[in-house]
């Protein structure tokens, strides 16, 4: 199910407002074995935006999500049955503005504030990106921002209290669109901490988890695209290098 709102207030703010509600139920059988997973995911999105002067334009809101996971395990001749289950709440604040610096230079700053309820953790993410107009029809763009990701389902089942993953972003890129072509090149560093461990006695049973994994990523995206070469053809190539190492 999915509802969106939107309209202007006084003082020419522009709201948004969505919600999302999902719910999903397993019943696997195995053999004799029996599982029952039941899940309800909620989803719910305020914003607010309002372009403050030909130079500003500001944007913030709120939104939360909910899940409730629960697994009933009842093995063939077994008199009791085995329960696990979580709910987790993830309430996040964010704000964003958009900078015209220049005709030709734009930035953004932002910060997203998350709260993860079954670990009891706040997170602070800022994030920032510039733009520059090297021409009528290309620009050369840098970002930086921290980001978080939640455990998945399965992971928080066996360790609801773990804390989410964590990545730096550093990224620069440079694209030209101009006559039906369109070039672009990337280049990207992450750095990757509180990533997950565990240990795995037997296939299936994880136990021990922790936030002790890191690692990095990094590469380049090369990407070309021609419409206008040959007649009613329409082709693009890419090509990507990736240097990754984790330990999670």
């Amino acid at each position: 199910f999915n509802a969106t709102l939107h309209d202007e207030l006084t003082g020419g703010w522009i709201y948004r407002a969505g919600t999302s509600l999902t719910y999903n139920h397993d019943r696997i059988g195995l053999n004799q074995d029996e599982v029952n997973q039941p899940e309800l995911g909620f989803h719910g999105k305020f914003t607010l935006q309002k372009r403050i002067s030909g130079e500003l334009e500001l944007k913030t809101g709120t939104e939360y999500f909910l899940t409730d996971f629960q697994q009933t395990l009842r093995g063939a001749g077994e008199a009791e049955e085995f329960s696990a289950g979580f709910t987790g709440h993830l309430p996040a604040f964010f704000a964003e503005a958009d900078l015209h610096l220049s005709a030709k230079l734009l930035a953004r700053v932002g910060l997203r504030s998350e709260y993860y309820s079954l670990s009891h953790n706040w997170n602070v993410a800022p994030r920032a990106s510039l733009a520059y107009k090297t021409g009528g029809n290309s620009q050369i763009s840098a970002a930086i921002g921290r980001y978080q990701q939640a455990p998945a389902t399965e992971q928080r089942l066996y360790a609801p209290t773990l804390r989410p993953e964590k990545a730096t972003h550093y990224i620069l890129n440079y694209q030209i669109m101009q006559e039906g072509r369109t070039f672009r090149i990337e280049t990207y560093h992450k750095d990757y901490d509180d990533l997950i461990k565990y240990q795995s006695p037997r296939e299936g049973s994880p136990s021990m988890h922790t936030n002790a994994g890191s690692g990095f990523a990094r590469g380049i995206d090369l990407f070309w695209r021609d419409n206008r070469t040959i007649k009613n053809v329409d082709y693009w190539l890419s090509y990507s290098f990736l240097d990754t190492r984790r330990d999670y």
